[in-house]
């Protein structure tokens, strides 16, 4: 019989609770056919408390250290979470409050203290997590070289409305950094977020088009011939 795996504790404000949790819900699914996408994944490696999720065309994942005057699991803990239910409970959470988190194997439970007093439960969802090696799926995406077929010489064109799912990783006047990897875009922003955003293939239509870009300069090749 495999022994209990000791639970996670992190303690953090309601502000930085909602910041930590809401770095990756906009990335979760709300299809419902894909229930393993409509959830958030936690997990604990390195000293901290990783949150990953995605719907296949973004995805977000944010750490934070564990408690150190806790003695904390080192690894192997994960649990997977529905999205809804989590999004639902940060509502509740008094932004100047101090909020203790606890993650096990069954459940993720949020205290709240303070002047107003709050205590969830969020049970696991009995789900496989998703990209359970993810660390080296995306050591393999940022190694390989961009794919012209997505960055061309036009640049990489990126829906805006999955563009806006990262802002709510940005915090602490940090920027968010895009970089081409493969078929997809890696974003990082400072220490604590990273993510990955799918671009927009080029049709053959759009191909065929000239460049967008080139109405806004100037033609050079006019000036140049009244030089000459």
């Amino acid at each position: 019989m495999s022994a209990r795996i000791r639970p996670a504790i992190v303690t953090l404000t309601g502000t930085a609770l909602r910041q930590y949790v809401g770095a990756v819900l906009p990335h979760a699914s709300t299809d419902d056919t894909l229930p393993m996408l409509t959830a958030v994944v936690f997990e604990v490696a390195d000293g901290a408390l990783y949150a990953r999720a995605t719907d296949r065309y973004t995805m977000g994942i944010v750490r934070h250290p564990l408690d150190t005057e806790q003695q904390q699991p080192t690894s192997g803990l994960s649990v997977v979470i529905s999205a809804a239910a989590l999004q639902a409970t940060i509502r509740q959470v008094n932004a100047r409050a101090q909020v203790t988190l606890t993650v096990t194997e069954q459940a993720i439970t949020m205290e709240q203290t303070g002047a107003f007093t709050l205590a969830c439960r969020l049970p696991a969802l009995d789900e496989r997590p998703f990209l359970p090696n993810w660390r080296t799926w995306f050591a393999d995406q940022v190694r390989s070289e961009p794919d012209r077929a997505v960055h061309t010489d036009r640049g990489t064109a990126l829906g805006p409305a999955y563009l806006a799912r990262f802002r709510p990783a940005a915090r602490d006047h940090l920027p968010l950094r895009f970089r081409p990897a493969g078929r997809t875009v890696v974003v990082t922003c400072g220490e604590h977020f990273l993510g990955l955003i799918s671009p927009v293939r080029p049709t053959d239509r759009e191909s065929a088009q000239p460049d967008p870009l080139n109405s806004w300069l100037p033609d050079t090749t006019a000036v140049n011939t009244k030089a000459a």
